[in-house]
């Protein structure tokens, strides 16, 4: 017999029945089979036909909130069709993520502040293209035009505009927010389909990074959150080490660094920030005329997942607790001894100074709260 060329089966399209729903492909009941109570509780749900606007108040195309891979190789099933319904006139009407996560050394764009979104280069391509344009030319007419060429449009049944509620500059920071936050927070770990994928660094393996993401800084004088720790509080702490017996004055004291992150955008999955602080100028600091020997620059890396800390990657852990963690990995902390003042307490070091500068970071160095500034997975 001559052979036969199956036919694939589809499942990136929508139904156009409802019968599709209920039978399967050989026209038998699925499996399991829908109840005939399972129809009626569901009823409202049910519907080859979408009722529902695609377009905005200003007759203009919706954007969506799902990003999408730009690896069509890396789009499952469910990826397609919502890409299939975010296209509207040839054009992409969604975010595209442009690099999802493979190693740390190959993390992705959602550890680079312009991997997704570039405002400020002018040779962008290809999706990175469409995403500027989506930014430019149809949300920030939406929202009040440029200030300097657009003109701002009243918001129809409603009256008024955003250009009188806010400033250009406060726009554009609402919109970077707002991309930025949908960016990584939608889908980040698809592991329900195939072909299965992470934008974050993942919650397995040496999990460092996991679940971050740098904040996004396209380039036109706004940043966004990312998932990423930010500095709420510095404390410079002193201890008395010895005390006169008789009067109970302090006759010797010791003092460290304490830093205390901020995750603004906090929420399962836990995460935790792949990072080091540098901090400089401490060693100008002194009491009594005499120096406290700290150093005049100090740096180290912040990266025990909170997962480690038998938390199970809740991100209230993501803050203090993971920044004054050695790495499980990190190797054993030198045996000499610290410069004097300049010690080792618990966890905490008594070094460095409040100015903060990012840098590219080392291969593996020790965790403390002593330091300030951040950097991504690979810089």
């Amino acid at each position: 017999m001559p052979s036969v060329v199956l036919v694939p089966d589809k499942d990136d399209r929508l139904y156009t029945t409802l019968d599709e729903l209920v039978f399967n492909r050989n026209r038998g009941m699925q499996d399991p089979a829908l109840t005939q109570q399972d129809m009626a509780t569901a009823r409202f749900f049910l519907t080859p036909h979408s009722r529902a606007p695609e377009l905005n108040l200003f007759n203009q195309p919706r954007v969506m909130l799902w990003p999408i891979s730009a690896e069509p190789t890396e789009r499952n099933a469910k990826d397609k069709l919502l890409a299939f319904v975010g296209t509207g006139g040839g054009k992409p009407w969604y975010f595209t993520r442009l690099k999802n996560f493979k190693t740390v050394d190959d993390a992705g764009t959602g550890q680079k502040i312009r991997g997704d979104l570039d405002l400020d280069s002018s040779s962008v391509t290809g999706a990175l293209a469409r995403n500027r344009q989506l930014y430019e030319n149809h949300l920030v007419p939406l929202t009040g035009g440029t200030g300097g060429g657009g003109q701002a449009r009243d918001i129809p049944g409603f009256g008024g505009n955003f250009a009188a509620k806010y400033t250009v500059p406060r726009r554009n920071q609402i919109l970077t927010e707002m991309v930025d936050f949908m960016r990584w927070s939608v889908n980040s770990y698809s592991t329900g389909l195939a072909p299965t994928y992470t934008y974050l660094p993942p919650r397995v393996g040496d999990r460092r990074g996991e679940s971050s993401a740098v904040p996004l800084v396209p380039g036109n004088d706004t940043k966004g959150f990312g998932r990423f720790n930010t500095l709420s509080e510095v404390a410079l702490v002193f201890m008395a080490t010895n005390k006169n017996p008789d009067t109970g004055a302090t006759t010797r004291m010791q003092a460290f660094l304490a830093l205390e992150p901020f995750n603004p955008t906090s929420g399962a999955p836990g995460a935790t920030s792949n990072m080091r602080y540098r901090i400089t100028g401490l060693n100008t600091l002194g009491v009594n005329g005499r120096s406290m020997a700290f150093p005049a620059v100090d740096t180290i890396r912040c990266n025990t997942a909170a997962g480690y800390l038998d938390s199970a990657g809740a991100t209230a852990f993501s803050g203090f607790a993971p920044s004054s963690r050695r790495p499980i990995s990190a190797p054993p902390r030198p045996t000499s001894s610290p410069p004097p003042r300049a010690r080792w307490r618990g966890t905490t070091r008594t070094t460095t100074s409040p100015s903060t500068a990012a840098s590219s970071p080392p291969a593996r160095p020790r965790s403390s709260t002593l330091t300030a500034a951040a950097s991504p997975l690979r810089s």
